[in-house]
């Protein structure tokens, strides 16, 4: 998934502007951001280690250095892609334009809020004070109860070139399945450089997080203060249990149970029942 700038800037531009100087002999037309794995010719990405699989990118800040392929050696490749993402902002290089839909047969208390750029599909019931930012798709079905925010950025921090906190901008959004029911006072962050997703008939109890870059199975159940951080992937049917945690980048495979309280800092197989902190496997749940 790539997003496209506004107008292409060129890679020599984009080191003036973050008062950066590389020895990179390439002057790369950079049209769009990408992660790296659906990255072309045109993108600016990054990547934080060493990979075999090189394709060529217009700028990939990166640990190597290969010229040929857009990689320019920096000492943190993620902050130096955050700081230029601040910079494209500035420069009004990035868009934040999306599609706009709003279904009649969709059902809104007149006091949520709204944004332009959302897409809401048919008997979408939404309840009071609830906020839907832009870049969140909605299905067919689905309830989304008072006081949710769905499709705000996320805690995305990275540094500044004088070691200062920094927005790391998100410009993903939210997909929201069909036949959900997304409880009271719920947090569904927007994606980073891809979207958050929450598949079909998924259930979520009141105080759930769902950070960044998350993707939620079928069937899913997540009950009260259940917290996802950035980059969990749950597969179909899964329960987690009251105030369970999932740290960021791990997955938890289908028809597993994960117990009240659970911290889960590893992945979980599929069809098991797990608990404690740190959880651990108990038992098959077949």
């Amino acid at each position: 998934m790539g997003f496209q700038l506004n107008r292409g800037i060129y890679a020599q531009d984009l080191f003036e502007l973050l008062k950066v100087k590389f020895d990179f002999p390439i002057n790369s037309l950079i049209t769009n951001i990408s992660p790296y794995v659906s990255a072309n010719q045109n993108s600016l990405t990054f990547l934080t280690a060493e990979t075999d699989y090189k394709k060529m990118c217009g700028i990939c800040f990166s640990k190597e250095n290969d010229p040929d392929n857009g990689f320019v050696l920096v000492d943190n490749p993620r902050d130096l892609f955050a700081q230029a993402l601040l910079v494209l902002k500035s420069e009004n290089l990035i868009s934040d334009v999306h599609p706009h839909f709003i279904s009649p047969k969709a059902i809104i208390s007149p006091t949520a809020s709204i944004d332009f750029g959302v897409q809401i599909a048919d008997d979408v019931v939404i309840e009071d004070f609830v906020s839907v930012k832009s870049g969140t798709i909605i299905g067919e079905g689905t309830l989304i109860r008072s006081f949710t925010c769905v499709g705000s950025e996320g805690f995305g921090i990275a540094k500044s070139a004088d070691g200062n906190n920094i927005r790391f901008l998100h410009l993903g959004g939210v997909k929201i399945g069909k036949y959900c029911e997304i409880g009271l006072f719920n947090s569904i962050n927007c994606g980073t450089l891809s979207d958050t997703i929450i598949g079909d008939y998924v259930k979520t109890d009141a105080h759930v997080h769902i950070a960044h870059n998350c993707t939620i199975g079928n069937n899913s159940i997540l009950t009260a203060a259940a917290v996802l951080s950035g980059g969990v992937s749950i597969g179909d049917n899964v329960w987690l249990g009251p105030n369970s945690s999932i740290i960021q980048k791990t997955s938890i495979g289908s028809d597993s149970l994960i117990g009240i309280g659970a911290v889960v800092t590893k992945n979980i197989d599929s069809n098991v029942i797990a608990a404690g902190n740190p959880s651990k496997i108990l038992r098959s749940n077949k």
